[in-house]
């Protein structure tokens, strides 16, 4: 893409996540959780702040079985953080600090705000930027962790490419993306694009083997489309979740009004296999 595109790409982004009235909600959603409980924790904003298939669980799981060269207490760049619930959620687990960084400044802005709620702003910093230019320097970084990303960036070798640069060697990097699946093209609006002008997926067998021509190493790699689906199954179905059915979901804070149809397009975009999960770790050589 040349510059002028690029830029209309970002622009398309930041309208298309950020809406207007995003953050008056999820300072009403903070508001209507302190009345609630006597202090916050970050566990209390899981129903709206994890704005990824598996919400924390999945979060968790990529961090379950980290190569040992991560070391303790790691420098992790959250790329493509959203709200900012996996850098809270890591800062906490791994004792790290933690970058959030996003192209939408409305998710920046929401992410401090939710980090400031629960007492971890010292513990994560937010940052606008595009994944594909990362404001760091060589080598500052122990992990970076990339959460269903990958789907709105076109030219994805230069962003491996950064990914690669910001890591030490022997640092980590986690991907739990959204890939295309045998049944394309999917529905729309889907959460990460209105219509297929803001799309990129690629298959699995692509996505892996861009990671590793950009120089990584393979660690761990799984299709987890199948525990995805009952993931939304047992949310749809109302069954008893880490996110109390009470408070807002992410779909609502980040989608409003659109919340309900992208939520069943990604459902049934699932069932009928024009999408699938994967989740992958890689190294840094």
């Amino acid at each position: 893409m040349n510059a002028v595109s690029n830029q209309d790409q970002y622009s398309k982004l930041n309208q298309y996540y950020g809406r207007t009235g995003i953050i008056a909600d999820i300072q009403a959603a903070i508001d209507t959780l302190r009345r609630q409980k006597d202090a916050l924790r970050d566990t209390d904003l899981a129903a709206f702040d994890q704005i990824h298939i598996g919400g924390r669980k999945a979060t968790l799981d990529m961090i379950a079985d980290l190569p040992p060269t991560v070391g303790h207490q790691p420098r992790i760049l959250d790329a493509g953080c959203g709200l900012g619930g996996s850098a809270r959620l890591l800062s906490q687990k791994l004792t790290a600090q933690v970058i959030g960084l996003d192209i939408t400044h409305a998710y920046c802005h929401g992410a401090a705000l939710l980090s400031q709620a629960v007492g971890l702003d010292p513990y994560t910093h937010f940052c606008r930027a595009t994944v594909q230019h990362l404001p760091f320097s060589n080598h500052a970084f122990n992990m970076v962790i990339s959460q269903h990303v990958c789907m709105n960036i076109e030219n994805k070798s230069h962003m491996l490419a950064e990914f690669r640069r910001v890591l030490t060697p022997g640092g980590c990097l986690l991907l739990h993306e959204i890939v295309a699946g045998a049944q394309a093209p999917p529905h729309y609006p889907t959460p990460w694009a209105a219509d297929a002008s803001m799309s990129f997926l690629v298959s699995a067998e692509t996505l892996r083997d861009s990671v590793q021509t950009a120089g990584f190493l393979p660690h761990h790699w799984q299709d987890i489309t199948a525990p995805a689906l009952a993931w939304w199954d047992r949310l749809l179905n109302g069954a008893p979740t880490a996110a109390p059915r009470a408070q807002p979901t992410g779909a609502q804070v980040v989608f409003g009004a659109m919340s309900d149809q992208v939520r069943d397009n990604i459902v049934r975009n699932l069932r009928q296999q024009r999408i699938q999960i994967i989740q992958a770790a890689f190294t840094a050589p």
